[in-house]
């Protein structure tokens, strides 16, 4: 009776040991960072506010480097049409400057109009007086008018024919406050995941090795209770010897004589 309890007690504090070792835990929670939105902004204006000369010194430079490169593609193209630019600008600069005043090919073309007509009527220089609007059919008003359009079309087709690139400008190397925002959060968020996922495996790795301690444990426990059972429930074995031999002595018996035996004489 005695082993058969033993043996019951063993496997109850198996099982007993086996689900305190075994009991699962859950993992820690990670701290998530709050993202302070002056803060970031204050940090990212500052560093736009250092950035901001190196920034314009690369985009004149790369605008002066696009702009150059242009033209010259265009004048390999093309060859003469840097001159013929300069040209249609010169042009366009005495149209401009001329202001009420003819330009002086004009008055000596007027000059040798009015000879002309002089000299077919018989007298010296204008006859009948030289007038814009008879002789043209324009005033000066129109004259003046007449070149401020012409000068604003050729400088409109140089324009289109000038290659231009599109600049590149120092804010586009800025970072938007905003968008630092954004940026920030998302990277306490990935690093709010990250923590949580290594509390996570470092748990479950521990409760798996827990589990393995306590079943082994409750094993061990129930393969000895139930070896002692087997051993108390068992029946003893009968030992078949042979008899021992008795000595001499053994086989004597004591004699006892009768109470009216007669004593036994010899016939004479």
């Amino acid at each position: 009776m005695v082993p058969l309890l033993a043996a019951a007690g063993i496997s109850a504090a198996g099982s007993i040991l086996g689900s305190v070792l075994g009991r699962q835990k859950a993992p820690p929670q990670a701290t998530y960072t709050p993202v302070d939105p002056t803060a970031v902004a204050a940090g990212t204006i500052a560093g736009n506010l250092g950035n901001l000369k190196s920034a314009e010194s690369l985009s004149s430079q790369t605008n002066a480097f696009n702009q150059a490169e242009a033209s010259r593609l265009l004048e390999q193209a093309m060859p003469g049409f840097e001159s013929m630019q300069k040209r249609l600008l010169a042009q366009v600069d005495t149209d401009l400057k001329s202001g009420s005043s003819l330009p002086q090919d004009v008055k000596d073309q007027i000059s040798r109009y009015a000879a002309e007509k002089g000299v077919s009527r018989g007298t010296s220089g204008n006859f009948n007086g030289f007038s814009l609007v008879k002789d043209f059919g324009f005033n000066l008003v129109d004259w003046q008018n007449a070149q401020r359009a012409r000068a604003l079309n050729t400088l409109s087709t140089v324009f289109g024919m000038t290659p231009r690139v599109n600049p590149m400008s120092p804010m586009a190397m800025m970072v938007d406050p905003n968008t630092a925002i954004q940026t920030q959060a998302q990277n306490n968020q990935m690093a709010y995941n990250a923590t949580q996922a290594g509390y996570n495996a470092q748990t479950a790795a521990s409760n798996y090795n827990r589990t393995l301690i306590a079943s082994a444990v409750m094993n061990a426990a129930n393969f000895a209770g139930s070896a002692m059972m087997q051993g108390a429930s068992a029946p003893q074995a009968k030992v078949n010897s042979a008899p021992r031999p008795q000595s001499g002595l053994g086989l004597m018996q004591t004699y006892t004589p009768m109470a009216n035996a007669q004593p036994f004489r010899m016939p004479g």
